[in-house]
């Protein structure tokens, strides 16, 4: 009995010691490969939204006339096929975070369970960018466009000083 618990405690403490957060501002310095997967427990976007294994993501409108360009089912032993469109607004549970890809080709693969037998396979951050992922960050753009509306709240006396300073400190990390 004795043993089975240290074996326990030891593959957990192996698991734990593994669990890696991964930052879009840290991508290039993955070690990955064009053919193989490095792991991570959780990801934060460009655009500020983390995701991570447990979490359930919401799929947006697809970018393709007909289909998602950067969501795609997988079944193992089978080629990976782009969804068709239709499948805004479900969500769906993130089991695995993965990098591959070498030198600036790395992508971030968001894998999640599916309604058959396979996962889903999300490219993220153009996913995310072309809005067949919903995140809960902010573009950069976006971030900066809604700055200059509360801007000009502020200048008209719509808002205060303090609420101004308080939304700038709110959208002020999306902005590069």
């Amino acid at each position: 009995m004795k043993r089975i618990i240290l074996f326990a405690v030891l593959v957990f403490g192996v698991f734990a010691m593994n669990a890696q957060h991964l930052d879009y501002n840290n991508l290039k310095n993955v070690k990955s490969k064009a053919m193989s997967y490095v792991d991570f427990t959780s990801y934060t976007a460009s655009d500020g939204t983390t995701i991570k294994i447990g979490d359930y993501v919401e799929f947006g409108e697809s970018s393709g006339e007909n289909f998602y360009r950067y969501i795609m089912t997988y079944v193992p032993m089978t080629s990976p096929v782009y969804i068709k469109s239709g499948f805004a607004g479900r969500k769906y549970e993130v089991v695995r975070i993965t990098v591959n890809g070498k030198d600036e080709n790395k992508h971030v693969g968001i894998w999640t369970k599916t309604d058959f037998a396979g996962k889903y396979l999300i490219d993220c951050e153009p996913a995310l960018k072309y809005g067949e992922l919903v995140g809960d960050g902010m573009t950069s753009d976006a971030a900066l466009a809604e700055l200059e509306k509360e801007k000009k709240k502020f200048d008209l006396g719509i808002i205060t000083e303090e609420e101004y300073n308080q939304k700038k400190s709110e959208l002020i990390k999306y902005i590069k």
